[in-house]
């Protein structure tokens, strides 16, 4: 008896697998990696129907940090925080809306997105200060995207050179994936 329940379950966890194996198999081939567009700082780049173009990178100074971000500091995280100058331009012959917010800052398994606050108190001085901004043909727009850095998210030796890492800024991930290496 002992024999045939040991058959039964053996028999029962092959057919699980023989499944498993082929759902897997038919989703990589249904759902291909992404094919990978990476561009430089500086570079126009076509997205939907506008043209991206990160004119700046830079690390937020300690004087900025310090009014930026005192809700952080009186909860005892210090952040540092990277901001990305960014042009934004309407190539279409419309009124088109762009979505900024789906914007992803990676450098290795780490990634971040834009920091709202931050965000809203850099570009105070901008019209468009919105996530989504809504551009007329031919018109451009500047807006600077700050993203946060916590020390918690990296191994101490990571941190002591964090300035010296490679940043990618991500806007599009499936079925391209579209960076621009800063």
């Amino acid at each position: 008896m002992k024999k045939i329940k040991l058959l039964a379950t053996m028999i029962v966890v092959g057919v699980f697998l023989c499944l498993y194996s082929l759902r897997y198999v038919n989703l990589n081939n249904k759902y291909p990696p992404p094919h990978v567009q990476q561009y430089e700082e500086r570079q126009s780049v076509p997205y939907d129907s506008f043209e991206l173009t990160v004119l700046e990178t830079t690390f937020m100074n300690q004087e900025t940090l310090d009014a930026t971000f005192q809700d952080e500091h009186s909860a005892g995280v210090y952040p540092k925080c990277i901001v990305i100058d960014l042009k934004i331009y309407n190539n279409s012959q419309s009124e088109k809306q762009i979505e900024i917010y789906p914007f992803v800052l990676e450098s290795g398994a780490w990634s971040n997105g834009i920091h709202l606050a931050a965000f809203l108190a850099l570009n105070a001085d901008v019209d468009q200060a919105t996530l989504t901004p809504t551009l007329q043909p031919g018109e451009s727009c500047m807006l600077k995207l700050p993203f946060t850095l916590t020390q918690e998210q990296f191994k101490p030796s990571q941190w002591k050179n964090i300035e010296n890492r490679d940043f990618q800024l991500t806007f599009s991930l499936y079925p391209e994936k579209k960076t621009i290496l800063l």
